[in-house]
């Protein structure tokens, strides 16, 4: 990463968790070495090293928080302060969110209910009967007539909904 592209780690929760995860996973380890990777590859194990990030002199292992500092510059002292770093991101971000719904106004509708200006109703549904039937006293209610123009200018829906 760049220097001057640091300040993008600090307001990146990822980062945080990402360190509490690995130091986590990491800390208190012994991690042996692979034979072919000990320099240099004869028996005096005085002077041999590891060729991974955070080995030691005379070591034939590498302890997890070493390779974490050496690798990553990652401390096991942080693991707890990222976690509460990360509480703190939860809560702020829900307030942000929780004042911008209260104060950004959704968008207007634009016509998703299909309303007709008075007289202006086409053709198909003007000629309909306008009695109302539940308005009418002492008479039952009539079964829809299955050639009415109500019922012919609707179309006959064959999709399933599910």
């Amino acid at each position: 990463m760049q220097g001057w592209l640091r300040w993008i780690n600090y307001i990146n929760p990822v980062a945080y968790a990402f360190e509490s995860l690995m130091t986590n996973e990491f800390s208190d380890r012994k991690f042996p070495c692979a034979p072919y990777s000990l320099i240099p590859s004869h028996d005096d194990i005085s002077n041999r090293i590891c060729s991974v990030v955070g080995s030691q002199v005379g070591l034939d292992f590498v302890l997890g928080d070493d390779y974490m500092a050496s690798a990553f510059s990652y401390d096991k002292a942080h693991e707890w302060r990222n976690v509460g770093i990360l509480f703190a991101f939860i809560v702020g971000l829900g307030a942000v969110y929780l004042v911008s719904a209260e104060f950004i106004a959704p968008k207007k509708s634009k016509g998703e209910v299909l309303v007709f200006r008075r007289g202006q109703a086409p053709a198909v549904l003007a000629h309909q009967n306008t009695v109302d039937i539940e308005s009418v006293q002492g008479t039952a209610p009539n079964a829809k007539q299955p050639n009415s123009p109500v019922t012919a200018a609707i179309q006959r829906q064959t999709a399933i909904f599910q």
